[in-house]
């Protein structure tokens, strides 16, 4: 069952009692610490998922932020992320423009985004493991930050050629 099945079930089924939790995860080897929001008015302890880079399984807390996710279409071949995020805190900013300033930087900021369901906390019902493509501060109060999707092996445009499948390769 893919995403977007599952979505359209849980929106048939018209869950009034569940709720839908958007979360981001900022990581960089050089932030001071790891950043986790959800698109909430309160922090929530969430389980991540049994693949996660940091912290696999266990229950963590994000906190809460204004914030709107645009996830990426199970169709769109580019899977571009976008996070339109309220004011985040002037630490942030000073890391994230630490990172992009050095510009000589060979690690991009990393972004998961999840989204879980109340009506089982789990494991995340979706997860995107995506690289920050720009980050863009408008003053304290507004944040936008495009991501794209870091595995260009699994896209039509990563798809590698063998011999065995295409034999008039060899030699070339």
């Amino acid at each position: 069952m893919t995403v977007s099945e599952a979505y359209r079930i849980f929106n048939a089924a018209n869950p009034e009692s569940q709720r839908e939790f958007r979360t981001i995860e900022l990581f960089h080897p050089s932030f001071s610490q790891l950043h986790r929001f959800v698109a909430d008015a309160v922090s929530r302890d969430l389980t991540l998922e049994s693949t996660a880079p940091r912290n696999p399984s266990e229950t963590v807390t994000f906190l809460p932020l204004n914030m709107l996710v645009n996830e990426p279409s199970e169709q769109d071949m580019d899977s571009l992320l976008t996070v339109q995020m309220g004011a985040v805190s002037g630490e942030i900013q000073r890391e994230i423009d630490l990172v992009q300033l050095s510009g000589g930087s060979l690690t991009p900021i990393q972004i998961i985004y999840r989204k879980f369901y109340s009506g089982d906390l789990s494991e995340p019902l979706r997860v995107l493991t995506l690289s920050v493509k720009s980050v863009v501060f408008d003053g304290f109060t507004k944040t936008a930050i495009t991501a794209e999707d870091s595995d260009l092996e699994n896209k039509p445009s990563g798809a590698k050629y063998t011999i065995e499948q295409f034999p008039m390769l060899e030699g070339l």
